[in-house]
């Protein structure tokens, strides 16, 4: 049913006990006959808090084991890309972290600070409106609904509460490898490793389950100095010369073009020579003719919109570890 709600954008788990109840189509996929009745959405809610996020990892690779079994998993070449999520929380809805005021009451308390007294609704729009050094911070407000969400830009421009979703792709046959939540204020120089290193440990593992059926983990890796070299795509958003030089410590070899920038480079900070040669290395494979084929993977990879949407407390549970071919996520809870 889980599926059912992804391929056909159902949200709403009422909805998708009636869709699932209504269609013969539906009752033959899920092998449900006519005199019986489909799962309670209430069992769908239960399964979403319930189920540990490591129960949607296991679901995630074994899924990647049978597209390892078709023969449509390589690994070799990955391109890394985010989005952001809005999350099911409204901004009108924001509190003050320090006082627990929402906004129209904030807005009282800075009305009556300008002498206003027994300011009106109209009265806080107008003070709002005009007053210098607006803004809205994470630092300062926060949702009373779902902690982990963040306030974010969209890039349609909107401000809204949200979350960050990352998916590594294998550009080679368009398989998701890795799919994860952060918060919407995790910066992306620390998203990129740990996504990377979980599509190798996906990769490994279904390998590991297309041999054989065992439930056994997969076997530990060897030393990073000794891994295979995966090569990987991102755009410019990525490039960051300290991110460089550890993903080329951690054996692969990047595919980043770098943003523009007026002056010389300095790597003084950044880790100097090794930084230089990191940084010089990946501009010169920037150049090539493989790295312009696959920016274009990465275009096509990214360019469908995700419908879904974040929901506190249950994030991933449901909409991102059934989602194998979008921007989707696999474990229950976002990253900090």
């Amino acid at each position: 049913m889980l599926f059912v709600g992804y391929f056909e954008g159902i949200e709403s788990e009422r909805g998708l006990e009636w869709r699932c109840a209504d269609s013969l189509s539906l009752r033959t996929f899920l092998g449900v006959a006519m005199d019986k009745r489909v799962p309670d959405h209430s069992s769908l809610s239960r399964m979403r808090t319930r189920l540990d996020g490591k129960v949607y990892d296991e679901v995630f690779r074994r899924i990647l084991a049978i597209v390892e079994s078709k023969g449509l998993l390589r690994g070799k070449v990955e391109g890394v890309d985010s989005t952001y999520l809005r999350a099911d929380a409204s901004m009108k809805s924001i509190v003050r972290k320090d006082t627990g005021d929402d906004y129209a009451a904030y807005l009282k308390k800075l009305c009556e600070a300008e002498g206003i007294h027994d300011p009106t609704v109209e009265d806080a729009r107008r003070m709002d409106r005009s007053r210098k050094g607006k803004k809205t911070s994470n630092e300062e407000w926060q949702s009373p609904t779902d902690a982990d969400a963040r306030i974010v830009r969209l890039k349609d421009g909107r401000t809204r509460l949200g979350y960050k979703a990352e998916h590594v792709v294998d550009l080679e046959t368009g398989a998701i490898v890795a799919a994860d939540v952060y918060t919407g204020t995790t910066p992306i120089r620390r998203t990129l490793r740990p996504s990377l290193e979980a599509a190798r440990t996906n990769v490994t593992a279904a390998r590991s389950d297309s041999d054989d059926d065992d439930d056994a983990p997969p076997p530990a890796t060897s030393s990073e100095g000794t891994r295979e070299i995966v090569e990987v795509v991102g755009d410019k958003g990525y490039h960051k010369v300290q991110s460089l030089l550890e993903l080329r410590r951690a054996q692969y070899r990047t595919y980043i073009p770098a943003p523009e920038q007026k002056g010389q480079r300095h790597f003084g900070d950044k880790g100097r020579m090794l930084a230089r040669e990191a940084f010089h290395h990946n501009q010169a494979r920037v150049r090539r003719a493989k790295a312009k084929r696959c920016f274009g993977n990465v275009a096509r990879s990214s360019s469908a919109p995700s419908p879904l949407r974040a929901r506190p407390g249950r994030i991933v549970a449901s909409d991102f570890a059934v989602a194998t071919t979008s921007e989707s996520g696999t474990s229950s809870t976002p990253r900090q």
